[in-house]
């Protein structure tokens, strides 16, 4: 928990500072923010939602919906389908590193090709 609370601490900081850097005042960076806030909060509660069910279909209508808009893959597989696999082996894969580990930088993702052939 502390972890994910130093991440995003650190995600808020560095969103102030690029707004600031385009030349976003003093008195609608507080309005910019809380956009930036919402729209992570309602990613991330239908994200933890999705993940929560064994459906991937939930889980890529929320990254449809976030990520891709319409689109899809050249060779006609959906595109928030597949990212959808890869989103909850991740999820799944990190679930079982230690904290301490990721704390420290040593995060371990799946490979892209072998969760395709999940």
């Amino acid at each position: 928990r502390a972890v994910g609370q130093a991440v995003f601490d650190r995600f808020c900081l560095d969103m102030d500072h690029g707004l600031r850097e385009i030349g976003i005042s003093d008195t609608t960076l507080a309005k910019k923010m809380q956009k930036i806030g919402e729209a992570y909060y309602g990613r991330a509660a239908a994200y933890d939602k999705a993940l929560a069910g064994a459906d991937d279909a939930v889980l890529a209508a929320a990254l449809e919906r976030n990520v891709f808009g319409a689109q899809t893959a050249s060779d006609g597989t959906p595109s928030a389908q597949r990212l959808a696999h890869y989103v909850r082996a991740a999820a799944e894969d990190l679930s079982r590193q230690a904290s301490g580990e990721i704390a420290a930088g040593v995060v371990n993702f799946p490979d892209p090709l072998a969760v395709e052939a999940r």
